[in-house]
């Protein structure tokens, strides 16, 4: 017996399951082979601003942009390995374009949802779950309907988000999105943020998480029809952290905010055991403090084949952050 809840109103019931999903076990076994790639400040550079037709061709020749001229074209600079702006000009432009009108906005309003009330969306007006959450602190279970969604990458998108659960806590919770085009936001505790497995292979859907600090898995789901997922982390000055990413593909983004160029190593490594790359980002400042990202589904050798595009920028109100991105084919 468990305690569930719903708009933290508890009685004592039966925990329903997680519909399709059973709880990821949070332990990442160490990664059994050395490190195989390094990738400097010196592996970056400006993006050169691109056309709004990402097919516009690039020369490589051409000498990197300076800020003004950047800030003409982005908010904000984009930072990306000569390599990826020189191979392929129409994912390049496409990248450019994603960081620009979808995740600098998209970071730029996690400010003000963090500012605002702590619990946002344990409301039934209509009876219908999109969200089931375990609260591994409490033993407790919620259900909530969450609310509409109205920020960055909602109808009209990629995503097409429409509606939206927040809990900043730094409680340690489970959170499965049982609806399509969903937004989740939780706190400093260790979290998995997951999606319902799709029933269908034709289905579509987009997902937009974003699991703050702590340590945390996140869960994407596999789309068709141009849906994507963008999944999203966060370093943490004062101690080391482990972010898991899974059911990342094609077209989707993985944000990491608090890490830049200046203020970072990074290397790169395979687990030998299993198909999945670890980014390690080490301060330099306190080299013991490291932010480790892995993803399921990739290697190191994808970060120079073109299937994974790494890059930095800011959203311009205080958040910087890493992303990656692996391009739609084609």
């Amino acid at each position: 017996m468990v305690t569930v809840t719903v708009g933290r109103l508890a009685t004592t019931a039966v925990a329903p399951p997680i519909k399709g999903v059973a709880p990821p076990v949070k332990t990442v076994n160490p990664l059994n082979s050395p490190a195989v790639l390094n990738l400097d400040q010196s592996s970056f550079i400006i993006a050169p601003p691109v056309s709004n037709d990402p097919t516009t061709p690039i020369n490589p020749a051409a000498p990197t942009a300076t800020d003004a001229a950047i800030n003409k074209v982005a908010p904000q600079p984009i930072f990306m390995r000569p390599s990826d702006v020189q191979s392929n000009p129409v994912t390049f432009g496409r990248f450019v374009n994603e960081v620009e009108q979808t995740l600098q906005p998209l970071v730029a309003a996690q400010h003000s949802i963090e500012a605002g009330p702590p619990e946002v969306g344990f409301g039934r007006p209509n009876g219908f779950d999109f969200f089931q959450v375990v609260d591994q602190t409490t033993q407790q279970v919620f259900l909530a309907e969450g609310i509409a969604y109205s920020g960055p990458g909602g109808p009209g998108t990629l995503t097409q988000i429409s509606q939206q659960f927040v809990d900043i806590t730094t409680d340690n919770l489970n959170i499965t999105s049982d609806g399509p085009r969903t937004f989740i936001h939780s706190g400093a505790g260790d979290d998995v943020l997951q999606a319902t497995p799709l029933s269908s292979s034709n289905q579509g859907s987009g997902h937009i998480f974003n699991a703050a600090g702590g340590s945390n898995v996140l869960i994407g789901n596999d789309g068709v029809n141009g849906f994507k997922d963008i999944l999203m982390a966060d370093a943490d000055p004062t101690k080391s952290v482990t972010n898991l990413f899974q059911g990342f593909e094609s077209g989707d983004d993985i944000v990491v905010r608090g890490l830049t160029l200046q203020d970072f190593t990074y290397s790169a490594t395979d687990n030998a055991a299993r198909t999945q790359l670890q980014i390690t980002a080490t301060q330099i400042a306190n080299p013991a403090i490291e932010t480790s990202i892995m993803v399921s589904g990739f290697t190191t050798q994808d970060l120079s084949n073109g299937k994974l595009i790494m890059g930095f920028s800011s959203d311009g109100l205080g958040s910087n952050f890493m992303v990656l991105n692996a391009p739609f084919a084609g």
